[in-house]
């Protein structure tokens, strides 16, 4: 289901809201901590990040769209003052907050108040090649296409898919050929411009987002889903 835009609105607001006064007292520096005291006290340094998606409830993924609040730690309500308390609400759209690591961009050397369990690997070089088992953030593509990158892997809650199979995402100029695509093409990894070949097929098309060309139209979604082989 997709995302309706006042749900992207209220992110924004929430956004400027909450992570500026966050990243100015140090949210990225924070980890969970055992000691109620110390979980309360810090409550007011909590949010690292705001995203949207469906709201989860006891563990299952619902259909209401939401904005989603991601915190170091979660506590329960009773542990928290009124002014740490997170809205339930924005605007009429529904919250769920959602514990969480902080991510960072640079190792533990370079960023100083990076707790120790948030350090980065290294980048392979490796990600122009054939790699099996298949990860994310190397070389794929359509078999028509140059070479792109795969983004993660996931399931597909949509009807009628397999709940328990896994899928790979990627842009729509990577699995879809700008919309020129057919449905069951072959992908490879690695990309043909990395020198992938027919031997390395790896997934097929399962289906595509056409993306809206002309800058006229919001492109919000344009991720393409496709079934590991």
């Amino acid at each position: 289901m997709p995302i309706p835009n006042d749900v992207f609105e209220a992110k924004t607001m929430m956004s400027a809201r909450l992570l500026s006064a966050a990243a100015e007292r140090g949210v990225v520096g924070r980890s969970r901590t055992l000691s109620v005291m110390a979980a309360s006290a810090a409550a007011g340094n909590n949010v690292h990040a705001v995203g949207v998606g469906h709201k989860i409830v006891d563990g299952n993924l619902t259909d209401e769209p939401c904005v989603r609040l991601y915190v170091v730690q979660k506590l329960a309500e009773t542990l928290l003052s009124q002014n740490d308390l997170l809205p339930s609400t924005v605007d009429g759209i529904a919250t769920d907050v959602i514990e969480s690591d902080p991510a960072f961009i640079l190792p533990n050397e370079m960023n100083e108040n990076a707790p120790v369990h948030a350090a980065a690997p290294d980048c392979t070089n490796a990600r122009k090649s054939s790699q099996r088992p298949v990860i994310a953030g190397i070389s794929t593509a359509h078999f028509q296409v140059t070479a792109g990158t795969i983004s993660c892997f996931c399931r597909s809650t949509d009807d009628g898919d397999d709940a328990e199979g896994i899928y790979v995402l990627s842009n729509n100029h990577v699995f879809a050929d700008v919309n020129k695509a057919n449905i069951g093409d072959d992908l490879l990894q690695p990309g043909p411009a990395d020198g992938g070949t027919q031997a390395d097929l790896f997934a097929s098309l399962h289906r595509f987002v056409p993306i809206q060309l002309g800058g006229k139209k919001p492109n919000r979604d344009s991720t393409q889903l496709s079934n590991r082989l």
